[in-house]
């Protein structure tokens, strides 16, 4: 029985996958000769050593961090999801590095659009320090906002020696990973202030390509002068660059604008450009386009579980995190949008789904602790996990997008899960036996064949069960190295 691959989709080896196709000579005993890719490259090879090039301290780190697989997994949280049955939009809470990690097989090269409000790098906000070896205990420590001994890690301050290249470093790695989710006539939209903006374009140049920049929209953010500066600044820009310039990337256009819209629009500066109004910009966009034209458009929101100010507005209301007030905003669009069009067919819910780690305990024994690694390997679950964790770490490690049908199904003595029309079929109960292992292999048939069957390792009556198992559902279509245990 093959046991479930860990980790994420491993980047490097994808990479390496796409270079032996392109050049499947440059490779010896499964190593890169780079005195033969350099052959290859030929006159495209740059040997000068003084060129032209955008570099900071950390960068060599920040690269791989972008290619290291997470560990992680995603919790579903049904309680504080909305229409969680039929729903296709995704509000996830974490740091987007991790979850763009875990996005990677299920979402590679599948997403239209993408928005990124980052930290500007003011000296004040959020910046992230990630962590090349266990960015997921570097999470659970930032989301504290305090470091091991108490310190603060909420800012990165102005005077710090790597103001810059610590904002960079936190970019890198993102940026990189989100544009392996686009497709080839993708475009990526990335708000930023005078802070960062001028390194935001050299960043983008290198992981886009400076051919493929499409623009830097400036927006007003307020209608005042603000006093803190000699200059008020009173707007802040929106990077853009597709994936792959080509005929493909449609130009971007305005949306129709209904007479209800229109009637929001005056000008009593007499502004030459014509009507105008200040509007604030995120979240029920996407719900209101599909209810006013009936789209089908899909969101993946991802928001760090933040803390909300102490003796904030938002901490009177109960609101602990920004995660928190973003979810509440989303289900009051939805109420608004529904009311507005009671017939509307829009998609006006969220599954919820939380960062943490796998809910597969580490086998990472130690001499002094080996007699109780070995007691708790017998189990190798985490004791506060459900059966719904263990089944969406499998959709997320398969790299199948989280918003398929699930069906709970009856296996003998047994509730399983059926996922998109049981192509993949779970069963995570303690005392499996061959009736179980039957009631699956009878849920098969050739118009539509179980694809992928998945088990608790321990979760079985004894080994005989174990290893009939994987025969009698290899007679029913299904093949052995699909037949896993986690």
């Amino acid at each position: 029985m093959t046991p479930l691959t860990p980790t994420s989709l491993d980047i490097t080896s994808e990479n390496l996958a796409q270079l032996k196709a392109l050049f499947p000579n440059v490779f010896s005993e499964g190593k890169i000769d780079f005195d033969v890719l350099k052959a290859e490259l030929g006159e495209h090879l740059e040997t000068d050593g003084e060129r032209y090039q955008f570099t900071w301290n950390g960068k060599a780190q920040a690269k791989r961090i972008a290619t290291t697989p997470s560990m992680g997994t995603l919790r579903p949280a049904v309680d504080e999801s909305v229409n969680w049955d039929s729903t296709e939009n995704l509000y996830i809470e974490g740091d987007n590095l991790e979850v763009l990690k875990l996005l990677q097989k299920a979402y590679f090269g599948k997403v239209k659009m993408i928005y990124i409000d980052p930290p500007y790098n003011t000296g004040k906000d959020f910046v992230y320090k990630d962590d090349f070896k266990d960015n997921l205990s570097n999470y659970k420590r930032l989301t504290k906002q305090v470091d091991d001994e108490g310190n603060p890690l909420t800012t990165n301050s102005d005077s710090s020696g790597r103001y810059h290249s610590n904002w960079l470093n936190m970019m890198y790695p993102r940026l990189k990973l989100a544009r392996n989710l686009l497709l080839d006539d993708g475009v990526i939209f990335i708000s930023i202030d005078d802070n960062e903006v001028h390194n935001l374009r050299k960043l983008c140049d290198e992981i886009f390509w400076e051919d493929n920049f499409l623009a830097e929209f400036i927006w007003e953010k307020r209608t005042n002068r603000e006093n803190r500066k000699i200059v008020s600044s009173r707007h802040d820009y929106i990077v853009s660059y597709a994936k792959l310039m080509s005929p493909e990337v449609k130009p971007i256009t305005q949306i129709p604008m209904t007479d209800k819209a229109l009637a929001n629009y005056k000008n009593p500066d007499n502004d030459p450009n014509g009507l105008w109004k200040s509007d604030p910009a995120t979240a029920h966009a996407v719900m209101q386009l599909n209810a006013d034209d009936g789209g089908n458009r899909k969101f993946i929101l991802v928001q760090i579980p933040e803390a909300t100010p102490e003796g904030s507005e938002a901490r009177k209301e109960k609101y602990l995190t920004i995660a928190e007030i973003g979810k509440e905003r989303i289900r009051r669009a939805g109420r608004k949008i529904q009311a507005d069009k009671p017939d509307t067919k829009a998609d006006l819910g969220f599954k919820v789904f939380k960062l943490d780690t796998s809910n597969i305990k580490a086998w990472n024994p130690t001499p002094d602790t080996l007699q109780e690694d070995l007691l708790h390997a017998v189990d190798n679950i985490l004791v506060d996990r459900t059966d719904e964790d263990l089944l969406y770490e499998v959709l997320i490690k398969y790299g199948l997008p989280l918003t398929l049908p699930i069906e709970t199904v009856q296996l003998g003595q047994h509730t399983g899960f059926s996922v998109g029309m049981g192509s993949l079929v779970g069963c995570f109960a303690q005392g499996i036996t061959l009736e179980t292992v039957q009631a699956i292999a009878d849920m098969s048939t050739p118009e539509n064949p179980v694809l992928r069957v998945v088990f608790r390792d321990s979760g079985f009556a004894d080994d005989n069960v174990k290893t009939n198992a994987v025969q009698r559902l290899k007679q029913a279509g299904v093949r052995e190295e699909d037949v896993v245990s986690v």
